[in-house]
């Protein structure tokens, strides 16, 4: 005779030991102190508050401070000839946690944060100078993060768009004759809240036709010092550094150029007759013996990844080339010699 199925009934199943009954009950009670505790326990919203600027500290405004004179090219600081009110932009951000039938804590975060439009007087010019680098507060400024226009003093400069926007057509000098630049809506919270110290590094080209002036009787150069991998390039290269990051090669200027194509452009708004220049480009001893001395192409490290093409010198690659000499780890390309 065949064995039926008998299935218990609800009093009597147990599941790993415990009753149907006994599970319900835990079960019940379980969700009933979650209840209270969510009751007696709420959520909270906890309020967080930057600072916000009541007061601030401006770059060098004096009246009646004179005019700087310029030969050749030097870093120097202005005075500041016109700046609009603090622009003030209030962002909130939320962070929850907790929750899930437990009480959760809502975070709200107001940050304060602030620019500003602002031009800066330099030196006496006549057209005859250009923008180098920028520093502000000391410190070196990417000036792909800013929006700024610089004036060479020109008799023929006009007047800035911000600031006729700001004060109104026609009735803005153009300031010529005087060098100076302007920053549009300039970021401040890197600067604390405040217009920081900006100081230029400005050249300023021969502005005499006479054969005695130094800058026009140059008529050929040397190009040193031509230790480097690409640096004589017209096109950027760049090294991607295992985490993401891309280190310019020879690209660390704020023209937007290769460092070559920016010093021959200076070079020519410089010395403006020169007609040759003879590229020095070193390659390297492996002997300091006469007789035995190999000289050839060497790289500074043996497996960095350079883009958009690779390193090649006379049949060698990176792969085949010898590398330069060390010190502490870093390459010692910069003074060619045999080591």
């Amino acid at each position: 005779m065949a064995g039926a199925l008998i299935a218990p009934s609800l009093g009597s199943l147990s599941i790993f030991g415990v009753s149907a009954s006994a599970l319900a009950t835990n079960v019940a009670l379980s969700v009933g102190m979650g209840l209270a505790q969510r009751a007696l326990t709420p959520d909270q919203t906890i309020k967080q508050e930057g600072a916000r600027l009541e007061t601030t500290k401006i770059t060098s405004a004096a009246e009646g401070a004179p005019i700087q004179q310029l030969w050749g090219r030097a870093r120097i600081g202005g005075q500041l000839i016109w700046a609009t009110k603090f622009k003030e932009v209030i962002s909130t951000s939320t962070q929850t946690q907790g929750g899930k039938g437990g009480p959760k804590a809502v975070t709200e975060t107001t940050e304060y944060l602030y620019s500003v439009s602002c031009a800066i007087g330099l030196c006496e010019a006549n057209g005859s100078v250009t923008l180098g680098r920028i520093w502000a507060d000391g410190k070196l400024l990417d000036l792909s993060n800013f929006t700024y226009r610089f004036y060479d003093g020109s008799d023929t400069q006009l007047a800035d768009p911000k600031i006729e926007a700001v004060e109104g057509v026609g009735t803005v000098p153009a300031y010529r004759g005087l060098a100076y630049i302007v920053f549009e809506d300039m970021q401040l919270a890197d600067f604390g809240n405040r217009i920081p110290q900006i100081t230029c590094e400005i050249n300023r080209a021969a502005n005499s036709a006479s054969s005695d002036e130094m800058e026009n009787t140059i008529r050929a150069v040397n190009v040193i010092p031509g230790a480097g991998e690409f640096i004589y390039g017209t096109e950027a290269y760049s090294t991607d550094d295992g985490e993401g990051n891309s280190i310019p090669e020879n690209s660390h200027n704020s023209t937007g150029n290769t460092d070559f194509v920016a010093s021959m452009d200076n070079l020519e708004r410089l010395a403006p007759n020169v007609a040759s220049a003879s590229l020095v480009v070193s390659w390297f001893g492996s002997s300091t013996d006469a007789t035995t001395c190999e000289v050839r192409p060497k790289v500074d490290n043996a497996s960095k990844t350079v883009t958009p093409t690779g390193w090649g010198v006379a049949g060698e690659t990176r792969s085949t080339a010898q590398v330069v000499s060390q010190y502490d780890g870093v390459a010692d390309s910069v003074r060619p010699h045999c080591p």
